[in-house]
C-alpha cells in the first residue's frame, strides 16, 4: 500500500505538489507521519479545515486511479493534479458558501485562505421608553434544538425605564416548560 499511496513516482510528484505549498517536507516521511504534519499544521481554521482534509483527498486520488490502472485506463499526473484541486474547490464551496470569484489553483486557494476574515454584519439596537403611564415588557428566548434544552426570560417596565417585574426560566428542558405552564 505504501507504493501505491507514497513511493511511486507519480505519488512522490502529487505530494510534493501539494505539501510544498503547505510548508511540509515530505523526503523520507512514512505515510503516517505525511498524515500527520499535515493536521498539525497551524493556520486559520478555515484553512486548517482543508489541511486536515488533504491527505484523504490525495489518498483518494491515488486510489482511483489504481483502479482505473487496473482496468485498462491511463490516468495522467495533470488529470490527478486538477482532480484533487476540483474536490478542494467542492470542499471549500460546501464549507464556505460566500466564498465567490476565487481562482481555484492550488496555491492561491491556500493564499485566500490565509487572508479570508469573515464579514462582521451588525445592527444597533437600543431600548426606548414606552409612552406616559404605560408598561413595556421586553422579551428574549434561546432554544437548543426541538427537543432539548431552552430558557426564556422577561421585565416590564414603566415609562421611566424602572423595572416593574421579571421572570426567567433557564436551561429548562422544553417538556417541563409546557408542563409547568399547564399546571398554572
Amino acid at each position: 500500500m505504501s507504493y501505491i499511496f507514497l513511493t511511486s513516482s507519480i505519488a512522490e510528484r502529487l505530494w510534493k505538489k501539494f505539501s510544498n505549498v503547505a510548508g511540509i517536507n515530505t523526503d523520507k516521511m512514512h505515510l503516517q507521519q505525511l498524515i500527520t504534519s499535515w493536521w498539525k499544521l497551524t493556520g486559520p481554521a478555515k484553512l486548517q479545515a482543508v489541511y486536515k482534509t488533504m491527505p484523504t483527498i490525495v489518498m483518494w486520488t491515488l486510489w482511483k486511479r489504481r483502479n482505473a490502472r487496473k482496468h485498462g485506463e491511463n490516468v495522467s499526473y495533470t488529470s490527478m493534479e486538477w482532480q484533487i484541486q476540483d474536490i478542494v474547490k467542492k470542499f471549500i464551496k460546501v464549507s464556505y458558501p460566500w466564498v465567490k470569484g476565487w481562482s481555484w489553483n492550488w496555491f492561491e486557494m491556500v493564499e485566500k485562505l490565509k487572508e479570508l476574515r469573515p464579514k462582521l454584519h451588525f445592527v444597533w439596537v437600543t431600548w426606548k421608553y414606552p409612552n406616559s403611564q404605560r408598561l413595556k415588557c421586553n422579551t428574549d428566548g434561546a432554544s437548543r434544538g426541538n427537543p432539548g434544552l431552552s430558557s426564556y426570560g422577561f421585565c416590564t417596565r414603566d415609562d421611566r425605564g424602572d423595572l416593574i417585574f421579571a421572570e426567567q426560566s433557564c436551561h429548562s428542558h422544553r417538556y417541563l416548560m409546557e408542563e409547568k405552564k399547564s399546571k398554572k
